[in-house]
């Protein structure tokens, strides 16, 4: 059976656009002329936004005389598999408004238009040919309006997947964070109020493969819906939710890792250390800065706790200025594309060995990680730091992969094994918060007595039950027979 062919479309900065034909692997490639015409799409919906509200969008798309008509899910539940940078998910189309009868909940109006071009070329090279289409032009609400250029890649999925590597390396050209309508109807409306990432959710009737592709689909349309607004240091929330989604992108990457193990997987994986390496620096000052900077207040008039503070707050911008570089580089581009090809080609699709079912999967997988997590026994207080931290990290990936796969053993039993094991996790993370701080005051240089005795008293302050806090935590998790079988 043929392959279906992959769409893929690339945000690419407008000043970049002149340079496109320019890039050397594009160059290699042999193409047809250049089909410009003229592009226009217009967003309608209610005086109120309901439609826009429910996440949907009605496009009106113009080509010459031609107008076709679209309903658009712009932004999908969390079962849904939406990957970023593919068509978002169509609801319905008609060649006029007519055709949808009583659809809407009032009369449409306008509220956005997008005018401009769209060229296409055709590339092609001896393992097939790429459709590419530059859309660019301006976006007009009522009050704003954005200019916007898009490059969409269509055909051969390697084929594809190589043009927009090169793409990102050369241009500032990136996976997109949402789609079209959504950019649009977000210009048109005013934005609402941040809320956290909902996380992912599984169904039963998923296979092995349609899961692992909707978790690396749905945390990596957080990493970067989330990224414009870390790059400027918008808050600590937007730092302290990407870093989640990518510890939990590479929770999901282990645990799926024997089932769909392929050379793609692999060097993402190796990819997304990059990403760890710039958000965990900057999550660990944003703590140190806003929270134990906070509860040396009282200390404040002392000119060592202020020199301290003033050095950890230099320092805390330092790596802000080391994230923001990194998400403006080719290398987070290029991880952008890797994660959208990753999950919408399944490279190791034709590698696979499905187990009979997905529960069947997780139940497999959360009985080994509750195994390593509890090998030590009931006794956990003469557990060395060392080990310690070794069973914060086993906690780490239980509680990850639990939630996970909760929606698959519905229940009070579920919820309540996760609790615990968070539980678990949370006092020995206030055990290694202690840890982190001594290695972030070392990093400061050389600090003075007094001001190292106030940290070390505030990490004392907080970590002085905490062992205890830790036994019990680990008692009750061995007495709590697993949710899954």
């Amino acid at each position: 059976m043929d392959e279906p062919p992959l769409e893929l479309a690339l945000d690419l900065d407008p000043a970049d656009a002149i340079l496109l034909r320019g890039v050397p692997a594009l160059r290699r490639l042999k193409g047809t002329r250049v089909r410009t015409t003229p592009a226009s799409t217009v967003w309608h919906d209610t005086h109120d936004g309901v439609i826009a509200s429910d996440d949907k969008a009605v496009e009106e798309r113009r080509a010459g005389l031609e107008t076709s008509w679209f309903v658009m899910q712009m932004r999908v539940a969390a079962d849904m598999t939406w990957v970023p940078g593919t068509p978002c998910v169509l609801l319905a189309q008609a060649g006029d408004l007519a055709a949808f009868g009583d659809s809407w909940p009032g009369p449409l109006l306008p509220i956005a238009a997008f005018d401009g071009t769209r060229a296409t070329v055709r590339l092609a090279s001896g393992n097939g040919a790429v459709s590419m289409t530059l859309e660019q032009g301006v976006i007009r609400a009522v009050a704003a309006e954005r200019r916007v250029c898009r490059l969409v890649l269509r055909g051969p999925s390697e084929l594809v997947l190589a043009t927009a590597l090169a793409s990102a390396r050369a241009l500032r050209a990136s996976i997109p964070a949402r789609s079209f309508a959504a950019t649009a109807i977000l210009l048109a409306k005013p934005a609402p109020p941040p809320r956290r990432p909902e996380p992912p959710l599984l169904l039963g009737s998923m296979s092995v493969s349609d899961a692992f592709a909707h978790l690396v689909a749905h945390l990596t349309a957080t990493l970067l819906a989330l990224a414009p607004a870390a790059a400027i240091r918008a808050g600590t929330e937007p730092v302290h939710q990407m870093r989640v989604a990518m510890r939990r992108l590479r929770s999901a990457m282990s645990l799926f890792r024997r089932a769909i193990g392929c050379p793609e997987l692999e060097l993402t994986r190796q990819e997304l250390r990059g990403l760890a390496s710039v958000l965990g620096p900057a999550r660990d000052w944003d703590v140190f800065t806003e929270e134990t900077a906070a509860r040396l207040e009282a200390f404040a008039d002392n000119i060592s706790v202020q020199r301290l503070l003033t050095k950890a707050r230099r320092r805390r911008t330092e790596c802000y200025v080391d994230l923001r570089a990194y998400l403006e580089s080719a290398e987070f581009r290029v991880l952008g594309v890797r994660l959208a090809g990753l999950s919408s080609v399944r490279p190791w699709r034709l590698d696979e060995i499905e187990p009979p079912t997905l529960e069947a999967f997780a139940a497999h997988r959360l009985s080994r990680l509750r195994r390593k997590l509890l090998a030590g026994g009931e006794a956990v207080n003469h557990f060395p730091a060392a080990d310690l931290h070794d069973l914060r990290i086993k906690a780490k990936r239980l509680r990850y992969a639990g939630e996970f796969f909760t929606p698959l053993f519905p229940g009070r039993a579920m919820a309540r094994y996760i609790r615990r094991v968070s539980a678990l996790q949370e006092a020995l993370g206030t055990l290694n918060d202690g840890t982190v701080t001594a290695t972030l005051v070392a990093e400061l240089g050389r600090v003075s007595g007094y001001a190292a005795g106030v940290i070390a008293g505030d990490v004392a302050a907080r970590t002085g039950d905490v062992r205890a806090r830790i036994e019990v935590a680990w008692r009750k998790l061995h007495r709590t027979p697993p949710a899954w079988n």
